[in-house]
């Protein structure tokens, strides 16, 4: 199994000789032009980030389909408790 996101990190591509090879693709690009439906499924809930900041990639790269797990939607880094830490000792 393959997990991840064929439209993120690319590879970089000095050499246009192995560009012209197909170097300039990653594996997961390959795998979606090969097979498609077959073996994707588009990410609708993510766990990682505020739904403000996660709205650009929404909107851009998902349609507005792209939500935030409640667990993290409306997380502040004030919330994180290293940070409750470092403010109570002034830095």
């Amino acid at each position: 199994m393959l997990a991840g996101d064929h439209c993120q990190l690319s590879p970089t591509i000095v050499s246009t000789q192995a560009a012209r090879e197909g170097f300039d693709r990653n594996l997961l690009e390959r795998v979606v032009d090969m097979y498609a439906a077959k073996v994707t499924r588009r990410l609708t809930v993510q766990y990682r980030m505020h739904e403000q900041i996660m709205q650009f990639s929404s909107e851009t790269f998902y349609g507005g389909e792209l939500r935030a797990d409640t667990t993290v939607a409306r997380h502040v880094l004030a919330d994180l408790p290293r940070s409750a830490a470092c403010q109570t000792r002034g830095g």
